[in-house]
């Protein structure tokens, strides 16, 4: 079995990846790879467990989105947005959702597989988060390696910049009253992120950036992700500097 990184408090770091396949990487305070992230959309109806599965070095985590049924278009940076579409929360997609997660995790075997939600995805904030992994504890054994990569800004939408502060306490407080969510938190993400517009007139959506250019303050994107990193035991992960 591939070891999944020690749950240790030591800070790890984001960057975009060039890799074939990946859109990011994770290393720890040394430099050294421990977690690689997919491109690959598990609401893809073209979506291949087998071909997802070989992405990356097969000794390390593969993190991939959960999965989306609007447009994604690039930032910069490696970076993306992606635009709403309803049909996605939907219980269809749900269960396309379910249907990718457990053949991605058979194709891995004993490679770790995390789970990276975002809002304009199908685990799209805390308590989607929440309810799935209680969900899956109910009715399926624990998966080996079944992780999830936290980042409380990108569970945000343009709509609730208003009340960051509300929001962000939510996510918090998911961590805090579920034993599934902390257990399977493996590090949390602590990034800015600001608005985009689209080509459609009105349209925006929010993107991850440097916590400086961000519409929520340091302090808070820096606090929330710290209380969740701690209650997890986890490491908090910063932007490559």
């Amino acid at each position: 079995m591939n070891p999944e990184p020690d749950r240790a408090t030591a800070d790890w770091s984001i960057r975009p990846s060039n890799a074939p396949g990946l859109t990011h990487e994770l290393t720890d305070q040394g430099g050294v790879l421990v977690a690689v992230a997919s491109g690959a959309n598990l609401l893809d109806d073209a979506f291949d467990a087998k071909q997802a599965s070989g992405v990356g070095p097969a000794d390390l985590p593969l993190v991939v989105r959960t999965g989306w049924l609007g447009e994604r278009h690039g930032i910069g940076s490696g970076e993306h947005v992606w635009t709403a579409h309803p049909a996605q929360w939907l219980s269809g997609a749900r269960e396309q959702f379910d249907v990718a997660v457990d053949a991605l995790l058979e194709a891995l075997g004993e490679r770790p597989l995390w789970l990276w939600p975002h809002a304009r995805h199908v685990l799209s904030d805390g308590p989607s988060t929440r309810r799935w992994l209680e969900a899956r504890a109910e009715v399926r054994p624990a998966a080996r390696g079944l992780g999830v990569l936290l980042e409380p800004t990108a569970l945000l939408t343009e709509a609730m910049i208003a009340e960051r502060e509300e929001h962000l306490d939510r996510v918090v407080q998911t961590a805090e009253v579920s034993p599934p969510v902390r257990e399977a938190i493996r590090g949390v993400v602590a990034r800015g992120v600001r608005a985009f517009e689209g080509e459609e007139a009105g349209l925006i959506e929010l993107g991850a950036c440097a916590q400086s250019d961000g519409l929520v303050e340091p302090e808070r994107v820096n606090a929330t992700a710290r209380r969740i990193a701690d209650l997890a035991g986890v490491p908090l992960v910063r932007p490559l500097q």
